[in-house]
């Protein structure tokens, strides 16, 4: 009976070519989009899968009242989760270090890892190649090194025991090489050292790491390994008490967040995050633009199959007549739809594979979040089970209704069909394609526009040929003064925190007879930074030479003027201002505002600028910027790769344009526009696809009546108005209810940036313009094909 029903299928997809086509292009458009985004969302799905415990492991956030939550957490909650709770196994605390010099011999690169315990191998299924998992981390001064870390040193795993020397804290043992781990993990690390050398490196005054105190939230991540009988819920209710006798006294008042590791990556949106993972609403997001490009092809396809069930009439009608049931002609319609869903997924496959893939793999979007294009088996497999649901729900509506019809009123027209009291649901199904496709296009007119802006949006400081170059731990003045030797380089200066590339460091602000603090983002600076990127001075002067360094004197920005309770920016000059540490609410001397400047980008552009404190402190300088004429740039690039080898032979140069930097900013938000127009042209050419054959058929099944209105002396424009009217009042409907659809998710998004664009009529009404003119020239194309041709030929058949 099955293969009866294809059969019957197949023979209809050849008797009607032109349909079979439309319908087998629409679908696989949807669906080759819906498959790219079911491989990402697979492969962002797929981070640390291979843990054997994973199921047992979650990772404690903080949550601080003030701001987002942290995915750091206290290292003295280490010891709490010990001691505190009989559910939980094994704690592991992971301190981060941006940077190890790492150095066998002659040979020393840098490379980046963390501070923690043998215990991460108990909790995490990372294989050492040789070394015992249990001491492999226990003894001060132990390393353990990535399998790729081991290759760039010529290290083997014959070599354990061997002497390493990290930064210039001395000689460490090597314990242990780590094997590439079998699947993605979000716990990237070239090396790992032992947490007992965290001690005798501050004893020895080599590090200065921030206090191990409830406050510091920012520089530990910290997993734990419940048992198998324990239940997390109950874990999480007792956090609340904890937080509330830790910090019962404390001005900043955190709380404790358990956080799954199978939700680690994708995740919610943290601070501090170990390693970028992609969001998951980024990835919601992209599921909900795939789902409404599928609807869209769907839609198109029930459109099409209730236009061609106009010449399918009797047949319906004979088959009801002879005995078929209701559920044997639902199935037949079904049948056809899931046939041409898996027609369909054959040549959507290939757009896949040739077209998509090469084309999203390029983007920074997909490199930034490393998107693996390999499509495994089983998510092939996926595709299948998806095609054939594609065909269920695209073939469910014209098999529900269609079969529910009389066989007398079958035979007779299925024109008043209808889906509500006096509308048909060819005309519902047409809207709703046309609104879906005009929301795409105007919301990708919108979105381009805005990302011009912020191409060309004023960053508050010079950005042209200003070139940055990482200290590396080195010292900052040798550095500038070597630098400045060429006369391509115009300028020089020095920063702790390059500006309007997303990094941040934070310092509070507090009047001195105030207890109420301001929370700014903190620049530590050399004399020469503010005249390097040209910031404007509103009132006051700039740093000197010879000022001293410890935050003795301030320059603020208008903002922070402002959170201050000046009236302007001459009334802050001369106050007194207490610096009060982020971390450790430590308190400093007063320091005296010498200037104020104007507001400049300071994190990310698109947001409003944040309260700035400059701080002149040329020691924590980490960044040297180099302010070049744009001459001759080459030579200049080789000039100070040729001063930075006398400086530090081991390290290369590392460093960016400033604009490049910022590009990079945008580029996510551009990629999101591509992305958008991509799915939004494979929108509108599916709609289109869909009015092209909707049109075709209602103008067929009306030649005869087109024939003898001509005869009857009917001249081309009544009849072009007759054929085109009932397919021109769906357009102005979708025109009517996509406007403030358009208007109002538009008006959502664009409300996150500081500087959004206007929505009126040169965004909003274009697009729509465009669209609903393509739709009537589309409509028109067909009527008037038929409206020309001879009545002769189509009536001699009367």
């Amino acid at each position: 009976m099955l293969k009866s029903y294809f059969k019957i299928a197949y023979r209809n997809l050849l008797r009607n070519r032109s349909f079979s086509i439309i319908n087998i292009l629409g679908l696989a458009g949807g669906m080759a989009v819906c498959m790219f985004i079911i491989a990402v969302i697979a492969d962002q799905n797929n981070f640390d899968t291979f843990h054997e415990k994973g199921s047992r492991i979650f990772r404690v956030l903080s949550d601080d009242t003030n701001s987002d939550a942290w995915a750091t957490a206290p290292i003295l909650l280490k010891e709490e989760l010990k001691t505190s709770f009989s559910g939980i196994e094994t704690v592991v605390a992971i301190r981060r270090q941006e940077r190890f010099d790492l150095k066998i011999g002659e040979k020393g690169l840098p490379f980046a890892g963390f501070f923690t315990t043998s215990d991460f191998f108990t909790l995490f299924d990372f294989e050492l190649t040789n070394g015992q998992e249990s001491t492999t981390l226990t003894n001060p001064y132990s390393i353990v090194l990535s399998e790729a870390t081991a290759t760039k040193l010529n290290v083997k795993s014959s070599h354990i025991g061997q002497v390493i020397s990290v930064n210039d804290w001395g000689d460490f043992t090597l314990t242990g090489i780590v094997e590439k781990p079998i699947g993605k993990t979000h716990l990237k690390f070239d090396c790992l050292i032992s947490e007992a050398t965290i001690k005798p490196l501050r004893l020895a005054e080599k590090i200065n790491p921030a206090p191990d105190a409830w406050s510091d939230t920012w520089n530990t991540y910290v997993y734990f390994l419940l048992q198998e009988n324990a239940n997390s819920n109950e874990i999480a209710q007792e956090f609340p008490a904890i937080s509330k006798r830790l910090y019962a006294e404390a001005e900043r008042k955190i709380d404790f967040i358990l956080q799954p590791l199978s939700d680690v990556s994708p995740s919610k949106i943290l601070n501090n995050e170990m390693n970028m993972t992609m969001p998951i609403l980024m990835l919601q997001s992209l599921a909900m633009l795939a789902f409404m490009v599928l609807i869209t092809a769907c839609f198109n396809y029930t459109n099409l199959s209730v236009a061609k069930s106009l010449t399918r009439a009797k047949e319906i009608g004979i088959r009801k007549v002879i005995g078929a049931r209701r559920i044997a002609i639902m199935i037949q319609f079904i049948a056809e739809a899931v046939l041409t869903a898996l027609l369909a997924l054959i040549l959507a496959v290939l757009l896949l594979e040739l077209v998509i893939l090469p084309q999203f793999t390029n983007l920074y979007f997909t490199n930034f979040f490393e998107f693996d294009a390999g499509i495994s088996l089983n998510t092939y497999l996926i595709f299948i089970g998806f095609s054939i649901l594609v065909g269920l729900l695209a073939g469910l509506v014209p098999a529900f209704y269609l079969s529910a019809l009389k066989p007398v009123k079958v035979l007779k027209t299925i024109t008043n069909l209808k889906v509500f009291k006096q509308v048909g649901i060819r005309k519902v199904l047409m809207v709703s394609q046309l609104i879906i496709a005009m929301v795409f296009f105007a919301t990708v007119v919108i979105l381009f526009q805005q990302t011009s802006l912020l191409l060309k949006a004023e960053y508050g400081f010079e950005k042209e040929n200003l070139l940055n170059i990482s200290l590396q731990g080195n010292d900052f003045q040798q550095v500038k003064t070597l630098m400045a030797e060429n006369k391509n380089v115009l300028r020089t200066s020095g920063t702790s925190i390059i500006p309007g590339i997303g990094e941040f460091e934070h310092v509070n602000l507090l009047l001195p007879d105030s207890t109420q603090a301001v929370r700014t983002s903190q620049f530590e600076i050399d004399e020469d930074f503010i005249k390097n990127l040209d910031l404007k001075i509103l009132a006051g002067q700039g740093f000197l030479k010879d000022d001293i360094t410890g935050n003795s004197r301030i320059i603020l920005n208008e903002r922070s003027v402002k959170k201050m309770g000046f009236a302007t920016p001459e009334e802050a000059i001369g106050q007194m201002v207490v610096l009060q540490n982020q971390s450790a609410k430590t308190q400093k001397s007063p320091a005296q505002v010498v200037g104020v400047v104007k507001d400049f980008v300071d994190q990310f552009i698109g947001t409003r600028p944040a309260p700035v404190t400059l701080i002149y402190d040329p020691k924590k300088v980490s960044t040297v910027n180099l302010k070049i004429a744009a001459e001759n740039i080459p030579a200049t690039l080789a000039f100070a790769k040729e001063q930075w080898s006398k400086i530090d032979p081991i390290h290369p140069m590392e460093f960016r344009f400033l604009d490049d930097q910022l590009y990079l900013q945008v580029s996510l938000f551009e990629d999101a526009v591509k992305i958008i127009g991509f799915l939004s042209f494979l929108a509108i050419l599916i709609t289109c696809m869909g009015l092209l054959g909707i049109a075709n058929y209602s103008v067929q099944t009306r030649q005869k009546e087109i024939g003898i209105r001509k005869v009857l002396g009917a001249d081309l424009q009544n009849i072009l108005w007759t054929l085109s009217k009932s397919m021109i009042f769906p357009i102005l409907i979708a025109i009517a209810i996509s406007t403030p659809i358009i208007w109002f998710l538009n008006t959502l998004w664009l409300a996150k940036f500081a500087y959004p664009i206007s929505l009126n009529i040169s965004n909003m009404g274009m697009s729509i313009f465009i669209l609903s003119a393509l739709a009537l020239v589309i409509v028109l194309s067909q009527a008037y094909r038929v409206a020309n041709e001879n009545p002769v030929k189509v009536l001699r058949t009367e």
